[in-house]
Formats: C-alpha cells, structure tokens, sequence
C-alpha cells in the first residue's frame, strides 16, 4: 500500500461522495451505507492468491447495484478497477441528471 494507492482512493471516495450528494437532492432514497469504501488486505493464507487485495464499497443510488467487489495482484490494480466502474456510474448518473453535479 503506497501514499498515491490512499490518495487515488480518497480522491474516487470524494468524486463519489458529489454525485450522491447530487443524487440525493434530486431523490432524496438512500442506505445508512452510501459511498462506504473498504481495503481488505490479504490474510495469510491469502498472499499467494493471484488477486489477493480488495475493494469493496456499498452503495445504492451509485452504480447498477448497492455491493461492489474489486480484486487485484496489488492494491493499485484493485483500485484502477474501482475507479474505472465508479467513474463510468458517476458519468451515467450525471446523464440522466441532465448533466447536473
């Protein structure tokens, strides 16, 4: 886990955290979870996985689904997963807003 892998994370969690700001002033539904970001490091027997780092995050009004997954061989590749499909949620949402957020 490096300093960049934390901040490309934070940065997709912020990017995140506006478009369900956006959402939920159009709609106003939600989960006590929304935007809930997780790295679960590889335990023991997991460390000669070939993706053994996640991802996750619980989400509602983001993305097609509300629990997303995201492996990797290293935590960078997890998270260039994550921030691939969140990025494409993010752009859907804001064209069915009508470009808002």
């Amino acid at each position: 886990m490096t300093e960049l892998d934390v901040f490309r994370l934070m940065a997709l969690r912020a990017d995140l955290f506006a478009a369900i700001r956006v959402s939920l002033e159009a709609d106003g539904h939600c989960k006590h979870y929304e935007g809930a970001f997780m790295i679960r490091l590889p335990n023991y027997f997991e460390q000669d996985e070939p993706e053994p780092w996640q991802v996750t995050l619980d989400c509602y009004v983001i993305g097609p689904s509300r629990h997303y997954e995201w492996s990797g061989k290293t935590l960078a590749e997890a998270i260039t997963k994550a921030e691939s499909d969140v990025r494409a949620w993010i752009a859907e949402d804001r064209a069915e807003a009508g470009g808002a957020g």
